[in-house]
């Protein structure tokens, strides 16, 4: 099994720099925060023993990192979610608490055997897809746990969450494209199980509606929030015939 000193071994980085990236606890340039996620997915090491190792022992009580599994290996190539980490961890250990990351896989549905198996005293959710969240949010509603989840939009108003207006941010920017007198727009969106994906593109159709332009099934593509997506997707759209003349890109990284 992969220790700290493996990681950063590969990594090409000292033992202590791993360490300050799981906690959050010090700056470290981009490049070397890439290269650390890189090494601990390709040695598939333990996070959660990493960020129990790495807490303040005299921390007062634990906060919890949920994440979907995939997310949280490929934090490297997510700067949006490494960088909403970094500073949660960093005011968690300002307050000299402890932080755990807890992942999700694929069996999550079946059992929370993995929340009561890291009961902590409150939760950071981010990364989850839509199927999660309908299971995740209502078993911590239920058990009067504090949480909030960060970058999703929910109806129930009892549910604490930080998000922006996912769909009149996509409507908005389709109009600005429309205004520019594009009328064959592509839309390229990430994981659509994803609450926030699905807004996003209701906003496009929306714009589109309004502005009495069909929308065109061709000129929709989604897959994942990843920088490979986005050369995927960019192939697929330079192969079309009558290609459109604009992108709406609902990432960054895409």
């Amino acid at each position: 099994m992969a220790n700290i000193r493996d990681v950063a071994k590969l990594a090409k980085v000292s033992p202590s720099t791993v360490s300050r990236v799981l906690s959050g606890s010090a700056r470290v340039s981009e490049q070397k925060c890439k290269r650390v996620y890189q090494a601990i997915s390709d040695l598939q090491y333990d996070v959660n023993t990493a960020t129990r190792s790495s807490a303040p022992k005299n921390s007062s009580s634990t906060l919890g990192i949920i994440m979907q599994k995939h997310a949280a290996i490929d934090l490297a190539g997510h700067p949006a979610f490494s960088t909403a980490i970094s500073s949660f961890e960093h005011e968690v250990e300002q307050q000299h608490r402890r932080s755990e990351l807890i992942m999700l896989d694929e069996h999550f549905h079946k059992n929370f055997a993995i929340l009561d198996e890291h009961a902590m005293d409150g939760y950071f959710i981010l990364g989850t897809n839509e199927e999660q969240e309908d299971l995740l949010l209502p078993y911590l509603k239920e058990k009067h746990l504090p949480y909030i989840i960060l970058n999703r939009w929910v109806s129930d108003k009892q549910i604490n969450y930080v998000n922006i207006d996912d769909a009149i941010a996509a409507e908005q920017a389709t109009e600005y494209l429309i205004a520019l007198k594009h009328t064959r727009i592509a839309f390229i969106g990430g994981n659509k199980n994803y609450r926030n994906s699905k807004l996003r593109i209701a906003g496009f159709q929306a714009a589109l509606r309004h502005a009495q332009i069909e929308v065109e099934s061709r000129y929709i593509l989604q897959g994942e929030y990843t920088e490979a997506y986005g050369y995927q997707v960019g192939d697929e759209l330079m192969a079309l015939p009558n290609r459109p003349t604009a992108a709406l890109v609902s990432s960054d990284i895409i």
